[in-house]
């Protein structure tokens, strides 16, 4: 894998995490789930 590729795969890596990163957020939203009380049910 050359060094272009590699740099490449990184930048996708890093623009799915945010993504990821987005969307969990927008889930804890939705269910009302923080860091202060992930085990409360909804």
């Amino acid at each position: 894998m050359s060094e272009a590729e590699k740099s490449e795969l990184l930048l996708a890596q890093h623009d799915m995490i945010e993504r990821m990163a987005a969307r969990i957020f927008e889930l804890e939203e939705l269910v009302g789930k923080t860091s202060k009380n992930p085990h409360v049910p909804p």
